[in-house]
């Protein structure tokens, strides 16, 4: 990884929404509901608990950070 400032905590957060901008990938607009449904990742300030695996926090994560208008279900759904 790069030295600290280089911005990867910032392009992560356009590519998961976070951050408002309009970028292409690959020379196509990105469509945010795509990435939405591929694109999970955790904060550098996140505190994880060496007692869950990975997938048990980003579930947790999920149900903290996600609109409530998505179903549990959804907030649950794998896709790997």
């Amino acid at each position: 990884m790069r030295i600290s400032g280089a911005r990867k905590t910032t392009l992560l957060d356009v590519l998961a929404g976070k951050k408002i901008s309009e970028i292409r990938i690959s020379g196509y607009p990105k469509i945010q509901e795509t990435f939405t449904s591929i694109l999970s990742y955790c904060e550098q300030n996140d505190i994880h608990s060496p007692q869950v695996i990975v997938r048990e926090s980003l579930i947790y994560s999920a149900f903290l950070r996600l609109p409530k208008e998505l179903n549990d279900e959804k907030k649950m759904v794998k896709n790997y």
